[in-house]
Formats: structure tokens, C-alpha cells, sequence
């Protein structure tokens, strides 16, 4: 039996203080193999906390998380430091590209930091710079390109080192609804073509609709999931439903195909 790319196993967390916080309360799924899931919530409902537990930057309070079969909390600060360089990938809202760099050095930083050769990292950057459309972009510095355009580069240096689960946060948050559209197919395509195990957080009912299936969050706990089916406008419609019934915040985009 294949294991799941992601367990969360009643995942709890509480935030010390004078007045302790639950951040989430007793979380259990399971992302399998080659699965495209999102997570949606209003605002403070544990959506960042979740993925900062999975990126192993944070620590349960009770409960395992398992990737690809390793626990996170078994590991050292030094073996968690390792696991997030070499099995996951991390596309963000803000980009978090390096401006010093050109397109093609931002790609090649996680295979520079586990001391591949240089031929082996230019040909695998060559390979996803033409894959994603920005290998004519390939030499320029960040603060030369477009918003569209640093999502991509950020997308390529998140798959470059082909991890085991790639994790997006708010992937496009800072992008109109055109560009967003282009960067939620690259990622559906990245998800298909390579069976790339992908979990994002989104506010945005359209995105969510390019997942498999869409968990939600409110006030620390998963209340409901919705599998997307064959009919994308349909999961879609039920997506915004979801988010009016939870109180959430959604974005006005325009009719969706497929």
C-alpha cells in the first residue's frame, strides 16, 4: 500500500500566553500521491498555522505529521532545516525571490545549496526554464520582471529540485485575475504531468477550483471538504457557497470553464 505523500494525524496547536490560544484542534487527513488539495478559511482560522506545522517550521502542540513517511517531530532542528531544502517546495505570495540574483540563479539556489555541479544544475535549470515560458527572461534580475513573471521563476525554483510536496501560500494573492489564471494552470500542469503532490492555502474560490479537492478551516478545526468531481463550475459554485456559509472572504473573478 502506497504511502501518502502528507498525514496529519489530530494535529493540535496552542499558542502559550496569558491567554492560551488554540491555533487548531485535533486536524486529521491525508493528502495521497499526485493530489492537488487546498485549504480555504476566514481569516484566523489556521490556515498559516497548518502550514507551518507541514513546512516543519513549527511544532505541534499534540498530535504527528507525517511526509512522505518521515515524522516531522522525530527530527533534529538541523534534520528539519534538511527535509525542508530537499523534499519540500515553497511557492509564495510575496515571491521571496532574491533581487541580486538574476531569474536563472534564484532557480538554481536549492541545487547550489546541496553542492550539485554546475553542469547538472544548468542543464535541470535549462529544462524547467523552458518548461514554465521564462527561459528568454532567463538572465534578468528580479526587479526587471513582471509580477506573472516572479511567480513563474518562483514556481520553477520550487519544483527544480523535484520535492516530495510542494506547499503554496496565497500563490496568487498578488496577482490580477488574468495572470492568476496562468499561474493556477502552470501549477495544475505541474501537479499532472509530474504527479507532484501540491497543498495550498488560498482565499480565492477560483484557484481553489484547479485542486482535487478543497479542505476548510474554521476557527482551528476542519468543518468540510468538497471533492471537485468532473465538473469544474460546479465545484467552483460550491467553493463560493462554502466560503458565504463560513463567513470568508471571496474575490469577484469571472465565470470559470472546465
Amino acid at each position: 500500500m502506497a504511502v501518502p505523500a502528507l498525514e496529519v494525524r489530530y494535529v493540535s496547536k496552542v499558542y502559550e500566553g496569558k491567554v492560551p490560544h488554540r491555533a487548531l484542534d485535533n486536524v486529521a487527513f491525508d493528502a495521497e500521491d499526485g493530489e492537488f488539495t487546498g485549504v480555504m478559511g476566514p481569516s484566523g482560522s489556521g490556515k498559516t498555522s497548518l502550514l507551518n506545522l507541514i513546512a516543519a517550521i513549527d511544532e505541534p502542540t499534540s498530535g504527528e505529521i507525517r511526509i512522505a513517511g518521515t515524522a516531522l517531530h522525530s527530527l533534529g532542528s538541523h534534520e528539519a532545516a534538511l527535509l525542508r531544502r530537499r523534499t519540500l517546495g515553497f511557492v509564495f505570495q510575496h515571491f521571496h525571490l532574491l533581487d541580486t540574483l538574476t531569474v536563472e540563479e534564484n532557480i538554481a539556489v536549492p541545487l547550489t545549496l546541496e553542492g550539485i555541479s554546475p553542469g547538472r544544475i544548468g542543464a535541470r535549470v535549462r529544462e524547467v526554464l523552458e518548461r514554465l515560458g521564462i527561459a528568454d527572461i532567463a538572465e534578468r534580475r528580479i526587479d526587471a520582471i513582471s509580477g506573472g513573471q516572479m511567480q513563474r521563476t518562483a514556481i520553477a525554483r520550487a519544483i527544480v529540485h523535484r520535492p516530495a510536496l510542494i506547499l503554496a501560500d496565497e500563490p496568487t494573492g498578488n496577482l490580477d485575475s488574468r495572470t492568476s489564471g496562468e499561474v493556477m494552470r502552470l501549477l495544475e500542469a505541474v501537479n499532472r504531468e509530474d504527479r507532484a503532490n501540491l497543498l495550498m492555502v488560498t482565499h480565492d474560490a477560483l484557484a481553489a477550483s484547479f485542486c482535487h479537492r478543497v479542505l476548510f478551516i474554521k476557527d482551528g478545526r476542519l468543518c468540510n471538504e468538497i471533492v471537485r468531481g468532473s465538473h469544474r463550475q460546479t465545484f467552483y459554485q460550491r467553493i463560493l457557497d462554502m466560503q458565504s456559509l463560513l463567513g470568508g472572504e471571496r474575490r469577484d473573478l469571472p465565470t470559470t470553464r472546465g
